[in-house]
């Protein structure tokens, strides 16, 4: 799994405004937990736009092993 840092980074390196957004509780289970997310994006030489997702993610031995997103 690519580190979820450099992931985020690079993410947020094509992102040119966050208007709003919203992260919700998050539910957990086991060594899993999850989070419902919701963002109003303007990507860089683009329109604004929606993004929803639900995050999931595995953690491993206090670090986030594993991640999976359900658009």
């Amino acid at each position: 799994m690519k580190n979820p840092v450099a992931k985020g980074r690079g993410f947020q390196s094509t992102v040119g405004r966050v208007p709003s957004d919203y992260i919700s509780e998050p539910v957990i289970g086991s060594n899993f937990f999850s989070v419902a997310m919701r963002m109003e994006v303007n990507m860089k030489g683009d329109a604004q736009m929606s993004m929803y997702k639900v995050c999931v993610y595995k953690v491993e031995n206090g670090k986030i092993a594993q991640e999976q997103f359900f658009f």
